[in-house]
């Protein structure tokens, strides 16, 4: 059996669970353009957050990585905004002095050089009982100067599993969404496309397990 044949055969195993798309949340987010690889993340994060009652969290908050749209997710979060020297930051956070009820590291573990050691350093800015949510890349090409790992949601739940509960973790992709990623590494302006556009391509919205493109993690720091 061939590449595409495989693809076809299981998204279509798949099609009776497809997401139901929620066009209130795509219309508030993403009136105009929509990021292709992310959006179903992003829905699926915020309902996640809202289903637990998550949302209503109050404190300060650091994303790691600049801007994140999972800030938006936390209206009554004071946060902090930091970019990465790539592969340095998460590695040893000794000197960050304040602790954080919420850190996001939203697409940037698959560019830390150790990236086993990022749990236990989240965890020590991290208040008892605080939140970590952490997205990545899967089936995706290689892209920027260093880009080392890719991790699988069960992957991310093994790794932070020691000091971390987890809340929640998933993943997103389909054959449609690869050849959208293939397509950014000649022209990233493509990563974003107009909202009718993406509504049309009834391809993008039928999950394929096997070709998550996009994955993410929840976790809730254990009481020490």
């Amino acid at each position: 059996m061939n590449f595409k044949k495989f693809v076809k055969k299981t998204q279509e195993a798949e099609r009776e669970a497809e997401s139901s798309l929620d066009k209130d949340f795509l219309n508030k987010y993403f009136p105009e353009q929509v990021r292709v690889t992310r959006y179903y993340m992003y829905q699926s994060i915020f309902k996640s957050i809202n289903d637990l009652g998550l949302d209503m969290a109050s404190g300060k908050g650091v994303s790691f990585g600049g801007e994140s749209f999972v800030t938006e997710l936390f209206p009554l979060i004071d946060w902090q905004i930091t970019e990465l020297k790539q592969g340095y930051d998460l590695r040893d956070t000794s000197n960050i002095t304040e602790k954080y009820h919420i850190v996001v590291a939203d697409q940037v573990l698959e560019h830390v050089t150790e990236p086993w050691k990022v749990p236990y350093q989240v965890s020590h800015i991290l208040n008892d009982g605080g939140l970590c949510i952490v997205t990545c890349p899967f089936v995706f090409p290689y892209h920027n100067t260093f880009d080392g790992w890719r991790f699988s949601s069960d992957g991310l739940t093994h790794l932070f599993g020691e000091h971390f509960d987890r809340m929640f973790a998933g993943g997103w992709g389909n054959l449609r969404m690869l050849e959208y990623s293939m397509e950014f590494q000649e022209d990233w302006s493509r990563v974003f496309i107009g909202t009718k556009e993406f509504l049309a391509d009834k391809e993008l919205h039928i999950r394929n397990s096997f070709l998550d493109v996009v994955v993410w993690y929840c976790g809730k720091k254990a009481c020490s």
